[in-house]
């Protein structure tokens, strides 16, 4: 958005350049940010949930070392419990317990070296365990294996009609075996307590580590992507507020220029209307001969001659006039409470002789239509400039139509058709700027100040109405006065 919006602005042309290059830098380093933080994070992930596995096989392995210890002194103190009952058949629930905890700490013991998915064991991989298990000084394995020997050697003698001084014998035998294992179990228990802690610290040291180089990775983001980038950008955007004010003292140098312009023409269109009104008026007195006949037919023609062109050219200067007081916005409107059907009867009369010279006829379509709110006198002017561009741009022979149309919702339009030599689409979007004409040949074949069409847009836009041109070169124009309901003025 913010590509398409320096791209469009006119004021930036000289530093869209520059801004443009830095939004891409800035989408790339954006992206290699982007690509930085999501590596950190997933390696973060992954150091946390290894630390988490970690742990909970810490505490399996530990829990199961320490189950371990508890078999060795539970499995002799459940023989002694047995042996002290002389029923074999009321030895037989402390059996099972009894076998029950000897298969249990086989099974752990092989589950601790072998591994165990259903324990959630991995395979003892600890060279300080294997010391613990296998070394010359401590022999666990085999004096584990010998103690759960003597535990099955126990229960069976257990089963059956023996000497008391038998199993006597064993159970001091286990008494001792397990008083030999307590100490090394310890020893084993200890040692796991010790590698996972280890571990532990291995893995927080890790995770600093990546903590570390996450903090070091946003430093380098911000020292060397982020602060650069913002550094052109205030920078950028600096100059942008320097153009922003350079455009905005040049608008202001062009609407005092605008203003000074248009007191210009108010001005020199006040001070030319006054000698020319002289002259119309004097002509208008030779071409009546009032004080008598002039002394030739020739100063009657040039009389007329000069009374035309002088009312000409005061059309001219009312019409500059009107877009300076226009352009100034010193323009009121003098509203009051307009008939259209005489109005229009009117402005078909002051162009009846000038149409039938070039066989142009005007007419006036039947219409019914209320009365209208309206400045009467600018209302004649906007149906005057239409009238006479349709006919002056007129083919001879050609026909220029008025009419009227009302809607009780959209208000009252009125529609100036011809049929002359129509407009070019192209031309049709500046056809009501000030001072625009068609082409030279039409400006040089059919004259015009090109004021017309633009005063007319002005005063309808005053009137909260608008004006609209339809043409096809060829084809004739059509031109629509369109007044809003609002100033439909509707019998009561």
């Amino acid at each position: 958005m913010i590509q398409r919006i320096i791209t469009s602005h006119p004021r930036t042309e000289k530093i869209a350049p520059a801004l443009l290059t830095l939004l891409k830098g800035m989408r790339a380093r954006y992206v290699i940010a982007l690509m930085c933080i999501v590596v950190l994070s997933s390696v973060a992930y992954v150091g946390s949930t290894n630390i988490i596995e970690a742990g909970a096989r810490s505490a399996v392995v530990i829990n199961v070392s320490g189950r371990q210890r508890m078999l060795s002194q539970r499995i002799p103190m459940l023989a002694q419990t047995i042996l002290s009952i002389p029923d074999r058949k009321l030895r037989m629930p402390l059996l099972d317990q009894f076998d029950e905890s000897v298969e249990l700490m086989k099974v752990s013991h092989a589950a601790l070296i072998h591994g165990s998915s259903s324990m959630g064991l991995e395979a003892l991989s600890s060279h300080s365990v294997r010391l613990v298990l296998y070394g010359e000084d401590m022999l666990l394995d085999h004096k584990l294996s010998l103690f759960i020997h003597k535990a099955r050697k126990f229960s069976d003698y257990a089963q059956k009609p023996v000497v008391a001084g038998t199993l006597y014998v064993l159970t001091l035998e286990l008494a001792r075996s397990g008083a030999e294992l307590l100490p090394i179990l310890d020893r084993v228990v200890t040692t796991f307590e010790q590698e996972s802690r280890a571990a532990t610290q291995r893995l927080q040291m890790w995770q600093l580590g990546v903590f570390v180089a996450t903090m070091a990775v946003l430093f380098i983001e911000g020292r060397v992507i982020f602060w650069p980038l913002n550094r052109e950008l205030n920078r950028n955007f600096r100059l942008l507020l320097k153009s922003r004010q350079r455009a905005r003292k040049a608008l202001d140098e062009a609407d005092r220029a605008n203003r000074a312009k248009s007191e210009f023409l108010a001005n020199m269109s006040h001070e030319l209307r006054t000698p020319l009104n002289a002259i119309n008026g004097f002509s208008e007195l030779m071409v009546g001969e009032v004080f008598g006949p002039m002394g030739h037919a020739n100063y009657q023609e040039y009389s007329t001659d000069i009374l035309n062109s002088g009312r000409h050219l005061l059309r001219i200067i009312d019409d500059i006039l009107d877009v300076a007081q226009i352009e100034s916005g010193t323009i009121r409107l003098s509203e009051d409470v307009v008939d259209l059907k005489p109005l229009l009867e009117d402005v078909r009369t002051m162009f009846m002789v000038t149409a039938k010279q070039d066989g142009i006829e005007i007419k006036i379509k039947d219409f019914v239509a209320p009365q209208i709110l309206a400045d009467g006198e600018r209302l004649r002017q906007i149906i005057i400039n239409l009238v006479s561009n349709a006919v002056r741009f007129s083919h001879q022979g050609g026909t220029v139509s008025l009419s009227v149309y009302w809607d009780e919702v959209r208000g009252i339009s009125v529609l100036v058709c011809d049929q002359g030599i129509g407009i070019h689409p192209d031309e049709q979007t500046h056809i009501l700027d000030p001072f625009v004409q068609l082409e030279e040949a039409y400006s040089r074949r059919h004259g015009g100040s090109g004021l017309g069409l633009p005063i007319c847009n002005s005063l309808m836009k005053l009137h909260g109405g608008s004006l609209v041109i339809e043409s096809q070169p060829g084809q004739g124009t059509k031109a629509y006065a369109h007044f809003p309901a609002s100033r439909t003025v509707l019998d009561s």
